[in-house]
């Protein structure tokens, strides 16, 4: 079927050919595609903007496509495929919309009383979506897509096979929320609804919520499978979207250093399961009033909350194409540093782009306490390593036969370990030159930030 694009492309052509603008002023409820399973949602409304006007489209349909997986429980887990048409509203080809690549569309769903949208996920480029609970709408800019057969029909994706490209689509797939066993609505994830994302993959799965044992969110997971070239300079990727600021309280985050942009980018992390490292992600605040959807005449929209709280954050990342677990969550050395400051009764600030923690009763700080680690046997010039679990300042003297025949200091401005290098002095130099090694006994004051300084002694052998 796909073995000839030529023919496809010149059908797509034709199809561009046919498309009439309805002049009716009345906003008409556009067509649903045949052959999908909608479960109640019913599409509101369907709009293109056409040099700078938004028109609605003839010769486009709305595919709601609505699918349930029972779990051993008796659970319901819900998805919504969704995709925009051309064609006499039958699904049957691919969701090619016809229309001039890049093009913003409109799309208004009604859902049923029972059904919520969580988290979407759509291919498309700079969308908005807004909802009240049962009207939903999305804002997005077609994106090309590069269709290939085997990724769906065979044994998986060769980015050796040349692509089916459609200039123009508008898919997204979200995840709904679920129903208990009797198929009454479980909301447990209500809370967290309102993410939106957007990516260019040739393969894109659902958004879900990896979670902790109580449910709570840890992260936002989509994979994305494409073609790229290999090189992670050339970025021909994108994962990019909004998270609410509810699901940034679930990772830990406050929402007072949320609104720092330069303590953003060391809070949180866009990271890759498959390669178990971080790509290219940059996060912005964003506050109720940046939240906009473009006014459609004759389509009453979603309300969004005025003013100038805080919304959530959007993220814009970069990657180069192969098979991706993307997990938008909270750099973990971070979100360490959060949970021991609130263990302490500290407060979180942000100073100068870093996270600081102030205000830790005394009767909260920790004693201080320092290990000494060194070896039997220390040549001159040797380390020696002392553990702090404050800042802390180290100095060693080693003495033998009551002389004083080596010395060292070190020190560490946060928690940590301190390596002292030993040097020899003059009477120890004099009495390594006479014996291959001495017998003599280390010792380690130890100051920290508080308490009083620890003396830590150990026997060793010194060596030339």
């Amino acid at each position: 079927m796909m073995s000839s694009s030529v023919l496809i492309r010149g059908a797509l052509l034709l199809a561009v050919g046919m498309l009439l603008v309805c002049g009716a002023p009345a906003v008409a409820a556009p067509q649903i595609c045949d052959n999908v399973n909608p479960r109640g949602i019913v599409p509101t409304h369907l709009f293109a903007k056409i040099n700078g006007a938004w028109v609605e489209p003839s010769g486009l349909c709305v595919a709601p496509g609505v699918d349930e997986t029972t779990a051993a429980d008796g659970t319901i887990g819900r998805t919504l495929n969704l995709h925009v048409f051309s064609g006499n509203g039958v699904v049957g080809g691919f969701p090619e919309t016809t229309l001039p690549v890049g093009t913003e569309i409109s799309v208004g769903l009604q859902l049923p009383p029972d059904m919520s949208l969580v988290t979407i996920n759509g291919r498309w480029r700079n969308g908005v979506v807004a909802t009240n609970g049962s009207e939903v709408v999305m804002q997005a800019q077609t994106v090309p897509w590069e269709y290939h057969q085997e990724a769906y029909f065979g044994s998986g994706l060769d980015c050796s096979l040349p692509p089916a490209v459609f200039p123009s689509t508008f898919s997204a797939w979200a995840s709904l929320n679920s129903l208990n066993a009797d198929r009454t609505p479980s909301m447990r994830e209500a809370p967290y609804a309102g993410g939106y994302y957007e990516n260019n993959a040739v393969i894109a799965g659902f958004p879900l919520f990896s979670a902790d044992a109580t449910g709570v969110p840890t992260g936002v997971v989509v994979g994305v499978s494409g073609c790229g070239d290999a090189d992670p300079a050339t970025h021909e990727g994108y994962f990019d979207g909004f998270t609410p600021v509810s699901v940034l309280r679930a990772f830990g985050i406050d929402e007072s250093l949320l609104s720092d942009p330069s303590l953003l980018q060391s809070l949180l992390e866009v990271h890759d399961n498959v390669t178990n490292a971080s790509v290219d992600a940059t996060f912005t605040p964003v506050h109720q009033q940046d939240i906009k959807l473009d006014p459609v005449p004759g389509v009453v929209m979603p309300q969004i909350p005025a003013g100038d709280a805080l919304a959530g954050v959007r993220m814009t990342s970069s990657f180069s194409y192969s098979d991706h677990v993307l997990v938008q969550r909270a750099e973990p050395a971070s979100l360490q540093k959060l949970r021991d400051c609130r263990t302490q009764g500290g407060t979180l600030v942000a100073q100068s782009g870093q996270i600081a923690c102030t205000g830790i009763p005394a009767s909260s700080r920790p004693p201080f306490a320092a290990t000494l680690h060194t070896a039997r046997a220390l040549r001159a010039g040797g380390a020696v390593s002392v553990a702090c679990n404050q800042p802390c300042a180290v100095s060693v003297r080693v003495t033998a036969h009551g002389r004083r025949v080596a010395n060292g200091r070190g020190s560490t401005k946060k928690p940590g370990t301190v390596k002292v290098r030993l040097r020899l002095t003059k009477a120890g130099r004099r009495l390594l030159a006479s014996r291959r090694s001495v017998t003599a006994t280390l010792r380690a004051s130890v100051k920290g930030a508080t308490g009083a300084p620890l003396n830590l002694k150990q026997r060793i052998t010194l060596k030339r």
